[in-house]
């Protein structure tokens, strides 16, 4: 080809036609420039196309974190809402010397401490490329630094503060004559009755309070990693099929309409209802999602928010920014009750309309 040029060249100057060389040679020119700018696209479209496939596999990664991440969620609100339950009995002294015997949980729990510690490979990996990721996934980047900047420090402040006073109560229980019997999981009487005094409550208390200032931050990060998970899911046009624990609300319309409607507070040892306006709950559904319809009244206020209430498990949700445990089930026929768990103490609902 080159030499194809050169001899239109050399014939041009020897027929001494030098208007139409200097045409030619710009032409020529023209050619080589649009040749290079050509290159140039197509160089630029390929390392494009290789940042892109290197971006969407660290989203990749991230989905892969973040699934680890929500089954070690799970996990920690699970356990926490077992020592919950045994809170709530030592709190309102409902534990006798026999259930310390029977269930050593209730001598165990305050010794022990669930760590949660997020993966980020994947993010830090993105975070490398942060000069080369396309504004398309500025969105993603956002949601992404909240999880795991803005959201991991509080959890790692509160993870720390909790372990803090686990470690605090472990030191405590070297110093105790019955130390040995305790660690071979045997009981007995002097021991026995430090776990029914007064100190043992109140370590109880401050132990589940720090429990619990940790498991908001559980909550807020599973919620946010599941809605991440699926933004992400959306912009790398995956295809693949989303595991049943990576959703905050019951794919099953019929179960959550069951849910729906006004609940009165309710005596399950005397079966009695509690009537007031005050003690009564109502929940709505709205695109496959169960919501709260809180309302608030007084000289003052008259308000009302709908809120989110989360899917966490067979038929348990839990509320963005709080500890407090969701639980709808049945009794006495078709009878639907809510429980809700809070610091210390559970409320009991039971369905009196229909929505």
């Amino acid at each position: 080809m080159i030499k194809f040029f050169r001899k239109i060249r050399y014939n041009l100057i020897e027929q001494n036609k030098t208007g139409k060389y200097f045409k030619y040679a710009i032409g020529e020119i023209i050619l080589v420039v649009i040749g290079i700018l050509i290159a140039l696209s197509i160089n630029n479209w390929n390392e494009e196309k290789k940042t892109q496939q290197r971006i969407v596999s660290f989203l990749i990664e991230i989905q892969n974190n973040l699934d680890n991440d929500i089954l070690k969620a799970n996990s920690i609100i699970d356990n926490y809402i077992i020592k919950d339950s045994l809170l709530r009995n030592i709190r309102q002294n409902k534990v006798l010397y026999k259930d310390f015997t029977q269930d050593q949980d209730y001598i165990h729990f305050t010794y022990e401490y669930e760590n949660f510690v997020g993966q980020t490979k994947g993010f830090d990996g993105l975070v490398k490329n942060i000069d080369n990721i396309p504004k398309k996934y500025s969105n993603i980047m956002k949601a992404l630094n909240e999880i795991f900047i803005t959201n991991k420090a509080l959890l790692d402040n509160y993870s720390k503060r909790f372990e803090s006073i686990v470690n605090a109560n472990l030191d405590d229980l070297k110093t105790k004559d019955w130390v040995l019997n305790y660690w071979d999981w045997q009981t007995n009487k002097v021991m026995i009755d430090y776990f029914q005094s007064e100190r043992y409550k109140i370590e109880a208390i401050h132990y589940h309070e720090a429990y619990e200032k940790m498991i908001e931050e559980v909550i807020k990060f599973k919620i946010d990693a599941i809605i991440i998970y699926n933004k992400i899911e959306k912009v790398t046009d995956g295809k693949k099929e989303i595991p049943d624990h990576i959703s905050y609300s019951i794919n099953n319309p019929e179960v959550l309409n069951l849910f729906s409607g006004t609940y009165q507070e309710y005596n399950f040892e005397t079966k009695v209802l509690k009537t007031l306006k005050d003690q009564e709950m109502a929940f709505s559904v709205e695109d496959n999602q169960l919501i709260w319809n809180y309302s608030y009244k007084d000289k003052y206020k008259d308000e009302k928010w709908d809120i989110p209430i989360f899917w966490h498990k067979d038929f348990t949700f839990i509320y963005y920014g709080s500890a407090g445990i969701w639980k709808f089930e049945t009794a006495e026929g078709e009878d639907v009750f809510l429980i809700v768990d809070g610091t210390g103490k559970r409320n009991k609902y039971r369905k009196t309309t229909k929505d």
